[in-house]
């Protein structure tokens, strides 16, 4: 695969989705869609014959047989690969809702603090850079690399909590609601973390290009009626200002400098 820059247009191969019903990628290739048609060099998207959890995408890419992932980000991951630093959902990758059994919706009503909390397990994906943020937190962590194989580990009660973001959680109780779960009623984490595009660390061109486009979008106001059509009934739904709001550090992420504040979401 080569990056060189010429007039014919460039094929850009994702990851496939890591299961049928998975919608977690959904906004980010809509949104790399358009992001497509304000750069200044002509791109097409092909989807990849093959799912890929994180960790296996991100090897792809370094072997150059994907040219984009998009997932959430570390130090490790932005020193190996090269990333868009523009959150792709206003870094509410960090804003948390917990799935739990459904038997359990007020669990947490008697936490108020991260101590407290670290006396119920976690569930979460192998590879995902959050294992190593709540580890660090002192939680009990409990994986697996099967996306699908979380919330059949949550309904056996394997693990107490299932972190996910407040952009995903509605969609996969929606999709998973036959296992009985639900979203706990009480509590919701943060933490400083996004989700960017990734390219390999050697194609600097096409990080500038979707920098290019990703800021046209953001100044024209696109992206913001894309985010409002996708999130706001959602981030509504959440209502963040009437639970309580658990902080827990987040020392695997670079913090945004100045120039890039503007790009997440506040309270």
């Amino acid at each position: 695969m080569s990056f060189s820059v010429s007039s014919t247009e460039r094929q850009l191969i994702y990851p496939r989705p890591e299961a049928g019903i998975d919608k977690r990628q959904d906004f980010a290739i809509d949104l790399l869609q358009a992001i497509l048609t304000k750069m200044p060099r002509k791109y097409q998207l092909q989807e990849s014959l093959f799912p890929a959890q994180q960790d296996r995408a991100l090897l792809l890419l370094n072997d150059k047989k994907l040219d984009i992932v998009w997932t959430g980000t570390s130090d490790h991951r932005e020193k190996h690969y090269r990333a868009v630093r523009i959150p792709i959902q206003k870094g509410l990758l960090g804003w948390r809702l917990l799935l739990v059994n459904e038997d359990q919706k007020n669990l947490l009503r008697d936490v108020h603090t991260i101590e407290q909390l670290k006396l119920f397990s976690v569930g979460l994906g192998g590879g995902w850079p959050d294992v190593a943020l709540f580890s660090d937190n002192g939680f009990v962590v409990h994986t697996t690399t099967s996306y699908e194989a979380l919330f059949k580990m949550l309904q056996k009660r394997r693990f107490d909590l299932f972190p996910r973001s407040v952009l995903e959680v509605w969609s996969e109780l929606e999709s998973y609601k036959s296992m009985g779960i639900a979203v706990e009623s009480n509590v919701a984490l943060h933490y400083p973390y996004a989700n960017f595009y990734f390219v390999h660390r050697d194609d600097k061109q096409l990080a500038q290009d979707i920098a290019q486009g990703f800021n046209q979008l953001i100044d024209s106001g696109e992206y913001e009626r894309m985010f409002q059509k996708s999130y706001q009934h959602i981030l509504d739904r959440a209502q963040l200002s009437e639970r309580k709001i658990l902080s827990l550090k987040n020392g695997f992420f670079r913090k945004p400098d100045d120039k890039e504040k503007k790009y997440y979401f506040n309270l």
